[in-house]
């Protein structure tokens, strides 16, 4: 993202889990991200936990979270207000990944 000058960043199928190393160092690394893993069918499975959605912003970015009032079963999706620092204006972005099954 920083060698491209991308401020936002959607994601799909991002194969992670809440507490995923991956999603820790961007958020150490001074990221902003909503994010939402796939929910596992077993907790104690080991196996890669395929799907999710995320959002990823720089700093300087706020995200925040919305809820859309409802848990979808048959598609993933994360939704957020996108405010720039830099203007008083922002957008609200969806993403939705539906996996195939």
């Amino acid at each position: 993202m920083r060698d491209n000058s991308v401020d936002v960043m959607l994601l799909c199928e991002t194969w992670h889990d809440t507490d995923s190393v991956s999603i820790a160092r961007l958020r150490a690394d001074g990221f902003s991200v909503i994010e939402r893993a796939r929910p596992r069918v077993t907790e104690m499975s080991l196996s890669v936990n395929h799907g999710g959605v995320a959002f990823i912003a720089a700093a300087g970015v706020r995200l925040s979270a919305i809820d859309v009032g409802l848990q979808p079963t048959t598609f993933e999706c994360v939704a957020a207000r996108v405010t720039s620092s830099s203007s008083p204006q922002s957008v609200v972005v969806i993403v939705v990944y539906p996996p195939e099954n």
